[in-house]
């Protein structure tokens, strides 16, 4: 018989207190910097004890959702601001020709002096 997986999902009660203890223990003393060398460790194995993760568990989670621990109600998906945009800037990629996308240059209306002559600014 093949021995049971060891991995238990994330509760709604375990994200709020790493989300907590993260805020508590890490931003509200380093901000949304890095922190001295060791800081975020030391806050990641403190989360890891209280809620009975491992500390790389911790750290994966962090590194995918961030602060919050969270994916969010929606499921971490995308804006549907970024959504839209996202759809604009590739319709306008397909507008671009062979060199500048060779080149690496904005699409056409992502420019900054596209965006000056608009009246946006960049």
């Amino acid at each position: 018989m093949t021995e049971q997986s060891r991995f238990h999902p994330w509760t709604p009660i375990d994200i709020r207190r790493a989300a907590m203890i993260w805020q508590r223990d890490f931003a509200d003393h380093h901000g949304e910097s890095d922190g001295p060398w060791g800081a975020q460790g030391e806050v990641f194995a403190t989360i890891a004890h209280a809620i009975g993760k491992t500390v790389d568990g911790v750290a994966a989670r962090f590194l995918r959702f961030g602060a919050s621990f969270s994916a969010g109600p929606r499921g971490g998906g995308p804006t549907e601001q970024a959504q839209a945009d996202f759809e604009r800037r590739s319709a306008a990629r397909d507008r671009q020709d062979l060199t500048a996308r060779v080149f690496g240059d904005p699409p056409p209306g992502y420019s900054a002096l596209d965006k000056r002559r608009a009246g946006v600014r960049p």
